[in-house]
């Protein structure tokens, strides 16, 4: 039993050590593997894509027809939805009627919104273009992109997860775990 415990405790020290990977750079600092992942990453431009429904019609007292609009898709999508279901996309959620105007949330993210009779609503879905330097000199750059609130990985270690938590146009916010397993929070700002 004492020699379990034993290795069991060498293989944690090992992980907790490995965990913690650092490198010696000019000037002697010490850098972490989330540090040198995040050094090759750029912020290049916030962009839109907008999420557009209209509530077209209320068939009976229970159901409201929302259509999706301003879409690429070949076929006009078209919603009949009661209070409390949420649309088969799973993007948004009729939450009320106030007489007028149905009440929606758009999931993603929890905004409320109100959509009048035939007048469209175009909700606005923020993505960060990133780029990123690959290769031992960096020679080569990848650009890709990251929806607000989703995980992303780097290319360079695809074992280590990211969350963009905000996009703004100069700055985005991004989390992760730390190798001590505490969250962290960064702003990156744009590359100019």
């Amino acid at each position: 039993m004492k020699n379990w415990l034993l290795i069991l405790l060498g293989t944690v020290a090992i992980q907790h050590s490995q965990a913690q990977k650092t490198d010696r750079r000019s000037g002697g600092e010490v850098k972490t593997v989330h540090e040198r992942n995040l050094a090759v990453l750029k912020y290049v431009a916030r962009r839109q894509k907008n999420y557009g429904v209209m509530y077209v019609a209320k068939p009976d007292s229970e159901h409201f027809q929302i259509n999706r609009v301003g879409s690429l898709l070949d076929v006009k999508l078209n919603y009949i939805l009661k209070v409390g279901e949420t649309s088969p996309d799973k993007v948004f959620r009729v939450d009320g009627y106030n007489g007028k105007d149905v009440l929606i949330t758009y999931l993603p993210d929890e905004r409320k919104f109100q959509l009048e009779l035939k007048v469209p609503k175009h909700i606005p879905n923020f993505f960060a273009q990133f780029r990123q330097a690959i290769g031992a000199e960096g020679e080569k750059k990848e650009d890709f992109y990251v929806k607000k609130g989703d995980f992303f990985k780097l290319s360079i270690n695809s074992k280590l997860e990211y969350t963009l938590v905000d996009v703004e146009p100069k700055k985005v916010v991004i989390s992760f775990q730390s190798e001590l397993g505490k969250e962290k929070i960064i702003e990156i700002k744009v590359e100019k």
